[in-house]
């Protein structure tokens, strides 16, 4: 992978926010037409499991004392448009609970359990035993996901018996040592049912180059979406990457002169994402469609030793920037964001990261991890075994 060289001082903080905002200059471009990076069956054989029996609990309301390993939570109504995301609820006294109580379902690996939600909104499942479990909200139809973490269709998937994942975009989700995190997240799944992963990723794309009608949707995405259960993309920062050298001068006016045309990039960018997102939910109008939000590379320590006396700045103009556009992407109708930003801080970026971009062995297990947050997933453990969970609504 080429390096980037350390630019001017002036200039460093506009050169994180580039590199930060995807996984720039990837060593391994495949190409639109080349072969997708493969399948993961992740259950082994291609089999119909039997439909898991469902149990009624009837009200979830939660006990004053809570013994054992729980997962308890809240359904509400988002009032303001506060809520973004799982990290984000802006949860306000102007919210509400739903008028009537909501279906809630618990998934684990041999039944399901559902009930309603108490007067507040309120639900808890008590009485588990350590391991991964799922959880299904069933709001009113014209309800949508003002929290972006309410995967509908994987909990349908589940109790068909199959679930096929689909991964497509840059390097973040088909770089570094192998599994990666779209293959690590069909493992969590395939307890639950069969499991089949594709992941087309395409180390070095743009998202320009995912649009409706380009090659890599052609030949490498578009063949996958008729039977997609859930779909999973990385996009936005290898776009700003041919801006990096412009930026490389010690001319004030020349820095200056680019700041308008990333900006302008930026808004381009979004816009191609969400023309891919409409362009996904008509052909897969069932699917659960997660966007991958980068973390605030800024933070780590290669970056710092990019930037230098200029990291807190560069960190503080990536965590601005990244605030807005997971706010705008919020509000993209079906689309659920996986929180990186949010669920990485500095104490925690390193430890994640093989290089200045891409993920080691344990940040392909940690965004696995985070992408079954962001469907409804709970991981219940003797370490944390209180787990909790709200779900924001718009009606």
């Amino acid at each position: 992978m080429p390096h980037p060289t350390t630019p001017h001082p002036g200039v460093a903080p506009l050169c994180a926010l580039i590199i930060a905002l995807g996984a720039c200059g990837d060593a391994t471009s495949g190409g639109p037409d080349s072969t997708p990076n493969g399948q993961l069956d992740g259950s082994g054989e291609q089999t119909s499991r039997p439909e898991l029996p469902e149990e009624q609990l009837g009200a979830l309301c939660p006990a004053a004392a809570q013994d054992g390993l729980t997962v308890s939570g809240s359904v509400y109504l988002d009032q303001n448009d506060s809520a973004n995301t799982l990290y984000d609820q802006g949860v306000d006294p102007e919210d509400a609970p739903p008028p009537t109580p909501v279906s809630v379902s618990l998934f684990t690996t041999e039944k399901i359990s559902s009930g309603l939600t108490c007067d507040g909104g309120e639900f808890a499942f008590e009485g588990l035993e350590p391991g991964r479990y799922l959880i299904d909200v069933a709001p009113e139809a014209s309800w949508s996901c003002a929290s972006t973490n309410c995967g509908r269709n994987l909990a349908t998937a589940i109790r068909g018996g199959q679930v096929n994942v689909v991964a497509f975009g840059d390097s973040v989700p088909a770089y570094g040592p192998e599994p990666w995190f779209p293959e690590r997240f069909g493992a969590h799944l395939s307890g639950f049912a069969e499991v089949t992963v594709t992941n087309v990723a395409i180390p070095g794309s743009e998202s320009r180059e995912w649009l409706p009608g380009t090659r890599a949707w052609v030949n490498r995405l578009a063949p996958t979406l008729d039977d997609a259960d859930v779909i999973v993309f990385s996009l936005g920062g290898n776009d700003l990457y041919s801006v990096i050298d412009d930026i490389n001068s010690p001319d004030a006016q020349a820095i200056l002169g680019q700041v308008d045309a990333i900006l302008e990039l930026i808004d381009q960018i979004k816009a191609n994402l969400k023309a891919i997102v409409e362009a996904i939910r008509a052909e897969a109008p069932h699917a659960d469609i997660v966007w991958l939000l980068y973390p605030n590379y800024a933070m780590s320590r290669a970056w710092g030793e990019i930037a230098g006396d200029y990291q807190g700045a560069a960190e503080l103009l990536l965590e601005t920037e990244l605030k807005q556009i997971r706010e705008e992407m919020a509000d993209v109708p079906g689309l659920l964001i996986m929180d990186i930003f949010a669920a990485v801080d500095k104490a925690r970026i390193d430890t994640l990261l093989l290089d200045e971009l891409h993920l080691n062995a344990e940040g392909h297990a940690f965004y696995a991890e985070e992408l079954f947050r962001t469907l409804g997933g709970v991981h219940v453990t003797a370490d944390a075994p209180h787990v909790t969970r709200d779900f924001g609504f718009r009606p």
